[in-house]
């Protein structure tokens, strides 16, 4: 796709990857409560499998659940793009300061780091369609915690 019509692709579809952006920013997903993690991994993966990707969920003790998006593409070299789940944040800081957009500037806990990193990881593989090469997209749910249950994840994707 040229670079032209892909990005005339993102700003059609902004106003869903900002609403995405929305939902997700408004979930608290603080590292050191694997339930809130884990039902954030859950909602993040079903929107990659919305847009087509094949997706698993890595089981964690202590931490919440990976998610490992798989999409395919034409050749056999393939693409890991990585993030993470988790947030410094804890319980309730969503509800303390929920997202909103004021000057045309997106804020509220986790905005940046690193939710809506997932969104541009969304909204790009979203309007791409048809890949040239594999792309595996990886979550963790542990990165603010130093990566401690998902680093040999991370090595082996």
């Amino acid at each position: 796709m040229p670079m032209k019509d892909l990005l005339n692709e993102l700003r059609r579809d902004l106003p869903d990857a900002l609403k995405l952006l929305e939902t997700m920013v408004n979930m608290d997903s603080p590292s050191t409560d694997k339930n809130l993690v884990d039902r954030f991994a859950r909602f993040v993966g079903s929107q990659f499998e919305a847009i087509g990707g094949q997706v698993e969920y890595v089981h964690a003790d202590h931490f919440g659940d990976h998610v490992v998006a798989r999409f395919s593409g034409v050749s056999a070299s393939r693409v890991v793009l990585l993030g993470h789940l988790d947030t410094v944040f804890g319980i309730g800081e969503a509800g303390k300061r929920p997202f909103r957009v004021e000057n045309s500037r997106a804020t509220g806990p986790g905005v940046f780091d690193m939710k809506a990193g997932i969104v541009v990881m969304w909204a790009a593989l979203r309007a791409l369609g048809r890949l040239p090469r594999p792309v595996t997209v990886l979550l963790t749910s542990d990165e603010e915690a130093g990566s401690p249950s998902s680093r040999a994840l991370i090595e082996k994707e």
